[in-house]
C-alpha cells in the first residue's frame, strides 16, 4: 500500500471520529449551542424574557424505591425519564438535567417562542399520564409505583454552557426558582402551576385555582392545577389529546405518537 493511500485511510478514519464526536455534541447540547461550541469553544450566557420552566420531582422517593437494588433502581429511572424525554422531544422542548429522581426541561430557549407556555403545560399532562401509565406495569411487578409532583412557572432566565471539561447547558434566573417552588407545593398526580403560566395558558386549558399557597422559603403565590384541555381543543373525552385547532393555535405539530 502506498504512502498517499494510508495517508488517505487514516484521514478518513479521523473525519468519521470527528463526525461521530460532533454527532455526540449534537446529542447533548441544542443544534444551536452545539454549533457555537463546535465553532468558538465556548458559549456566551443569554437572556430569556419569556421561558416555561418544568420541574418533577418522585414523592417519597426513598421509600418508593427501597424495594430496587442500586441497579435495578437506576434502570427504572431511565425508563421513566426516558418516557419524559420523548415527550420533551417531540413537543420541541429542551431536557435542562436530572438530579437524582428530579426531571427538569424548559420551553422557549435557545430559540425564543411564544408559545411555549401552552407545550410545556402540555408535556406536563402527559408526563403524569405516562407515569400514571407506568405505575401499572410497577403494580403487577409487586412493587410500589413512582408518583410525580409537577410545577411549572413562565418567566426570565439566563442560559449559558458552564464547566471546562464536562460541559453543561443550564438555566437560572426567577422562572428556574419559581418552578422549584411550584413542585415543592404540589400535590401528586398533579400539574401545579403559577399564576404567570396559567395567565398565558387559560384560553387552552381548563385549570382549577388552588389559592394563594404559602411555599417553603415563606413566600405567597397564587397556584392553579391543570386539569386538562379545554374541549375546543380536544380530540378526546378526557382532554388529553390536542387537535387541530390547537396545534394551530401554537403553530407546531408534533409527531404522531401516544404518550
Amino acid at each position: 500500500m502506498d504512502l498517499k493511500k494510508k495517508l488517505q485511510e487514516k484521514e478518513e478514519a479521523l473525519q468519521k471520529e470527528r463526525d461521530n464526536a460532533n454527532s455526540l455534541l449534537m446529542n447533548i447540547f441544542p443544534e444551536k449551542i452545539a454549533a457555537e461550541l463546535l465553532a468558538y469553544g465556548s458559549v456566551k450566557a443569554r437572556y430569556y424574557n419569556n421561558v416555561s420552566v418544568l420541574f418533577a420531582d418522585i414523592e417519597n422517593f426513598s421509600n418508593r424505591s427501597s424495594s430496587y437494588t442500586p441497579v435495578e433502581l437506576v434502570g427504572k429511572l431511565d425508563t421513566y425519564f426516558g418516557k419524559f424525554d420523548d415527550i420533551v422531544e417531540s413537543l420541541g422542548l429542551e431536557k435542562i438535567k436530572t438530579i437524582g429522581d428530579c426531571y427538569m426541561c424548559a420551553g422557549g430557549l435557545p430559540e425564543e417562542d411564544p408559545y411555549n407556555p401552552y407545550k410545556v403545560v402540555m408535556a406536563g399532562l402527559w408526563i403524569q399520564r405516562a407515569v400514571d401509565r407506568l405505575a401499572t406495569s410497577t403494580v403487577e411487578e409487586g412493587r410500589v409505583p413512582f408518583q410525580l409532583r409537577l410545577g411549572i412557572h413562565t418567566g426570565e432566565v439566563v442560559a449559558g454552557v458552564v464547566g471546562k471539561r464536562k460541559f453543561a447547558y443550564d438555566i437560572w434566573g426567577k422562572a428556574a426558582n419559581l418552578s422549584s417552588l411550584m413542585v415543592q407545593s404540589g400535590e401528586i398526580r398533579k400539574v401545579n402551576i403559577s399564576r404567570d403560566t396559567y395567565t398565558a395558558v387559560s384560553d387552552a386549558f381548563i385549570c382549577s385555582f388552588r389559592g394563594k399557597i404559602l411555599t417553603k422559603n415563606k413566600m405567597v403565590m397564587s397556584m392553579y392545577f391543570v386539569e386538562r384541555l379545554r374541549p375546543i381543543f380536544s380530540a378526546d373525552p378526557e382532554g388529553m389529546l390536542p387537535n387541530a385547532a390547537f396545534f394551530e393555535k401554537i403553530h407546531y405539530r408534533p409527531p404522531s405518537r401516544d404518550y
